[in-house]
């Protein structure tokens, strides 16, 4: 189905006339949105998973919760790895491996998985085919929009934002109908669309920058300043990341358990992880505005939404009213969605094409930290006090560092000491297309 899809989008295309620049962007952003589709749809069911792994495969809460914030850790954390893979083969080659082994594992463990052993050996395939795939979507890409990948990057979080908002609903629905094996191998299935979007992942322009690459880099690598040293903001960036991914994960995981500990109803707790999906919809379409509008620079664009969530999660903490605990839930989707999209989106303008690689890899690798970490933070704070309003807690309290370093990366932003001298980039720079420009003629 996923490929008749395809095709006929693809003749749609064909018969606008569109130029073949534009129809490569097309493709690419179709890619990227069936990718972020399947990876909110795996995250945000992690609550309705826990209970089921916990029960399933005969192990604690902190265990499978790790297990399942495994997945998209390492669908960020393996980036470097990925890296070097896409440039030994081609970003289309990734996305189609990856994508066959993420579904076909999926269906492995519905079927085969014992014990939790076995889930974290599977969920590690899952989580380094996820990998494979994000990062040859992301740089696909970020390279084919180059000036307007902020516009086109938020534009595909907010669809995929969009349609993941029913999936929580939909495995509950599976999970206590037809069981949780049955439930994965389904979401497997389902998962397939991937190698149908890879199709569509574009592999000449990487070719070709990655020929210029080494044809540069040979004659000049050491004219060429590190990425750090050149756009020192990003390390802040990284950290960020790190910290978002931390609580966005965090509370896909624990937003369920923390209603049913309130005493809501089944359903209502369920409905929290799709208020929390609604919020973040809101809350990348907030920043698909700021981008459009070139507003992404202003400081109250992030401080704001994460400041309002800090207020709204300490009311919901110590309140047992389910529209306060579902308010949070949507205010806490909203600043998520915001922040992640942000940091995502302006690392394109923060690096330059020369470091637009390396920038991306290490900010999947600080996500895929942050989000690998969240299952065991969150299991390790459920245990001290065998709660999960102290886990809810502990996400203000990040979000409070979140804020502060939001704020230093946009001042350093705006400090011109702060970043490599513009002459010598601006040499550097100029050396290296010229270098570029006689190996062409050559």
């Amino acid at each position: 189905m996923g490929f008749c899809t395809l095709a006929r989008i693809e003749q749609t295309y064909i018969m606008w006339n569109m130029s073949p620049r534009t129809l490569a962007k097309g493709k690419v952003f179709v890619a990227r949105t069936i990718y972020l589709v399947m990876g909110f749809a795996e995250q945000r069911s992690f609550g309705e998973l826990l209970p089921g792994y916990v029960k399933i495969f005969h192990t604690s809460v902190t265990l499978a919760g790790w297990s399942l914030t495994l997945i998209t850790g390492l669908s960020y954390l393996l980036a470097p790895v990925i890296r070097i893979l896409i440039d030994m083969t081609s970003l289309r080659f990734v996305a189609l491996v990856g994508g066959t082994v993420y579904g076909m594992s999926f269906i492995i463990l519905g079927l085969f998985a014992k014990n939790i052993w076995h889930v974290f050996v599977l969920h590690t395939l899952i989580g380094l085919s996820s990998a494979s795939v994000n990062l040859a979507t992301y740089v696909d890409i970020g390279e084919q929009f180059e000036t307007s990948f902020g516009v086109a990057n938020s534009a595909s979080y907010l669809i995929a934002s969009t349609i993941g908002i029913i999936f929580p609903l939909l495995v509950l629905y599976f999970n206590v109908t037809y069981g949780l094996r049955w439930t994965l191998m389904l979401y497997g299935a389902i998962s397939l669309h991937l190698i149908a979007g890879g199709l569509w992942v574009t592999s000449s322009r990487t070719a070709q920058f990655n020929s210029e690459s080494d044809d540069v880099s040979s004659t000049n690598h050491s004219s060429q300043p590190s990425l750090v040293r050149a756009h020192p903001t990003v390390v802040l960036l990284f950290l960020f990341c790190g910290v978002t991914f931390t609580i966005s994960v965090g509370y896909a995981l624990v937003l369920y358990p923390f209603g049913l500990e309130k005493d809501l109803p089944l359903e209502k707790a369920a409905l929290l992880i799709s208020w929390y999906s609604i919020g973040s919809l809101f809350g990348r379409l907030y920043i698909f505005l700021v981008f459009k509008w070139q507003l992404e620079y202003r400081k109250d664009v992030i401080v704001v939404p994460i400041t309002i969530e800090v207020a709204l999660q300490l009311a919901s903490i110590y309140s047992s009213n389910a529209v306060v605990i579902s308010l949070g839930a949507a205010v806490a989707g909203f600043a998520t969605g915001t922040s992640s999209t942000w940091a995502s989106s302006v690392i394109r303008a923060i690096s330059c094409e020369m470091h637009f690689r390396s920038a991306v890899a290490w900010l999947t690798t600080f996500a895929g930290v942050g989000a690998t970490f969240a299952g065991l933070f969150a299991g390790w704070i459920h245990g001290i006090n065998q709660s999960y309003q102290y886990v809810v807690m502990s996400y203000v309290g990040l979000s409070i560092i979140q804020c502060l370093l939001a704020l230093a990366i946009l001042v350093l932003k705006q400090d011109k000491e702060c970043h490599v001298s513009p002459s010598a980039i601006e040499n550097s720079c100029s050396m290296n297309d010229l270098q570029a420009g006689t190996s062409k003629k050559r």
